[in-house]
């Protein structure tokens, strides 16, 4: 009798090992795209600074 639940538990680890050997992990992410963070303020913040300018140049021409 104990030979025969020996036999079952020996088959369902086995049959568990074997599916366990066959899952692969995912790989890593991918990096990141190499973007300068301060690329697309500091356009702005130019853009900005020249409008402030003509405006102040342009207010100065008034008087």
């Amino acid at each position: 009798m104990a030979n025969k639940y020996f036999r079952a538990v020996a088959l369902i680890i086995a049959l568990f090992l074997l599916n366990v050997s066959g899952m692969v992990a995912q790989g890593p992410p991918p990096p990141p795209p190499p973007v300068s963070p301060i690329d697309g303020g500091l356009a702005a913040l130019f853009a900005l600074g020249v409008g402030y300018a003509l405006k102040k140049i342009h207010d100065h021409s008034k008087k």
